[in-house]
């Protein structure tokens, strides 16, 4: 009797037994390959902090202006409730505007703050640091 062939798996079949593989101290995310974090949960700690950052924009925005202000050794004074007025009120779109200081080394405070478009911010800077002759 003639030995039977085994039979070859072939797409979908293939991608069922790749996918449920155990994967055991790698982070739960698609395509992510970084250890878990040590507090549990099955995810990394960079995609924790991203969903933290689409879970609370707002607390995310404040804690990276106090970052890039203890990082420069500037002033900062703002808390939450006064930057939600602030964005507020200056029509604020993530994608858009950037929050941009008056006066560079004026520090984040509640009066040196302003609401830029992305390419008026870029062209501030670049004024700033090439100065007013080298612009086109």
């Amino acid at each position: 009797m003639p030995r039977k062939r085994p039979t070859r798996m072939r797409g979908k079949q293939l991608k069922h037994t790749m996918n449920t593989r155990k994967r055991t101290g790698i982070c739960v995310t698609r395509y992510c390959r970084k250890p878990q974090c040590k507090r549990g949960g099955g995810y990394c700690s960079g995609c924790k902090m991203r969903v933290w950052r689409a879970c609370n924009p707002l607390k995310a925005r404040l804690a990276n202006l106090r970052k890039r202000a203890k990082a420069n050794g500037v002033p900062f004074d703002l808390d939450i409730e006064w930057l939600y007025t602030f964005l507020e009120a200056n029509a604020y779109d993530p994608k858009i505007h950037h929050i941009d200081r008056k006066i560079t080394w004026g520090g984040y405070t509640k009066g040196n703050l302003q609401v830029l478009p992305y390419s008026e911010n870029i062209a501030k800077g670049n004024r700033e640091r090439h100065g007013q002759a080298h612009m086109f």
